[in-house]
């Protein structure tokens, strides 16, 4: 049988969105916008995404559905508002500076109890520690680091030292011995909250290598009119 250019060119077309249309059905197309994590082989021998494959890049939306945590539970927790769907993690920084992606990627973790490197200087909200602790999903490493780093309201990291925490005080800055254990900077830290917490006026010159500005002024602030990143001056200003 002779098959006309008319008759082959529909053949040819039909099997290409007849194959695009398939994969869609059975979710096996991705158009290149959504960013697939990796796949991690469980001790029971099953596949589970690796959550250590979280990026700064990967969108709530995306994160949502790979890992199983509503959308509805990142906007509460992280204290965020409209559709987040296609939202960045990295984007949670333009809003809430005291947390990251790394954040988001930790409270993914921990919802189900699954691993996830512990970094210092990675801190949760209250809202979030929370939830954690109802859930009870966390193994005893994961809740002593959220016992270390969660940020009361009122945006005061209730930061003790552990053995997973590792001193990043500048050369430039002396540890501050006289200020308060149970304070911590974020970017939202005022200038004049550290000196209120008991650093001194020498000190905080010393480490920004400048006069003391604005007390009102934040350390994100300072850094973004110096054109610095925020982490240059607020891991020297760690209180420890």
């Amino acid at each position: 049988m002779r098959i006309t250019s008319p008759y082959l060119a529909l053949v040819i077309i039909l099997t290409l969105f007849g194959g695009i249309f398939f994969s869609i059905g059975v979710n096996w197309w991705n158009d290149g916008s959504t960013k697939i994590p990796r796949k991690i082989s469980q001790d029971d021998g099953s596949q589970q995404y690796d959550t250590a494959d979280i990026r700064g890049s990967s969108t709530f939306g995306d994160t949502s559905k790979f890992f199983d945590v509503p959308l509805e539970v990142y906007k509460d927790v992280f204290d965020l508002t409209g559709d987040i769907s296609a939202q960045l993690l990295k984007s949670i920084e333009e809003v809430h500076p005291e947390y990251s992606a790394h954040s988001v990627a930790i409270f993914t973790a921990f919802y189900h109890g699954l691993p996830y490197p512990l970094v210092d200087d990675n801190y949760l909200p209250e809202k979030a520690a929370i939830l954690l602790k109802q859930r009870a999903k966390m193994s005893a490493e994961q809740a002593a680091y959220l016992e270390a780093h969660t940020i009361i309201e009122g945006n005061t990291p209730q930061a003790q030292p552990t053995a997973l925490d590792s001193p990043s005080v500048s050369a430039t800055a002396e540890p501050l011995k006289t200020a308060q254990a149970d304070y911590s900077v974020t970017g939202k830290t005022t200038f004049q909250q550290l000196l209120d917490w008991g650093v001194s006026q020498e000190v905080i010159e010393r480490v920004i290598a400048d006069k003391l500005p604005s007390t009102t002024m934040s350390i994100k602030e300072y850094a973004t009119e110096k054109g610095a990143e925020t982490s240059t001056f607020k891991d020297a200003l760690k209180l420890r």
